[in-house]
């Protein structure tokens, strides 16, 4: 097994997303650069190197918006993997948050099997881990990509 990319964001006033918007991970802790690429403060990391790999993510932070104005904080703070737009239906996480203080820890792991590219055919995988609740305040998020085999 291989580390190949860890990837954070942090911030203590949160990042604001909203629905089906994608984490842009601002911090390569670890990015080896040999067929898994991530530019710093971007959301997509492609993977052009066939094999399988374990993604792991793992984010705290809350739901911020009320379903109806006025009302209390209701839903869930959701995160979904996505591979060119198409979400991984194994790959998902979420808690619910009933208000701005009641913060709550989402993750998940999963394998991802990334089969050879050809002239005529690019399976290189496009990745983003989608935020899904109604609007969300992102404390800190962390994804780990290993090379597995």
């Amino acid at each position: 097994m291989v580390l190949v990319l860890q990837t954070y964001t942090a911030s203590n006033s949160g990042i604001t997303l909203v629905t089906d918007e994608a984490v842009p991970f601002n911090i390569n802790a670890v990015n080896t650069r040999c067929k898994v690429t991530h530019a710093a403060g971007t959301p997509t990391i492609e993977i052009s190197q066939k094999g399988y790999y374990q993604i792991t993510f793992s984010s705290f932070g809350y739901n911020t918006g009320a379903v109806v104005a006025g009302t209390d904080y209701s839903g869930t703070y959701t995160f979904q993997l996505n591979n060119k737009a198409i979400p991984v239906v194994n790959a998902i996480g979420s808690a619910s948050s009933a208000s701005a203080t009641n913060v709550v820890n989402v993750g998940f792991s999963t394998i991802l099997y990334i089969p050879p590219s050809c002239r005529a055919i690019n399976n290189n995988a496009e990745l983003t881990i989608n935020y899904l609740g109604q609007e969300g305040n992102v404390l800190y998020a962390n994804l780990s990509i290993v090379k597995i085999g």
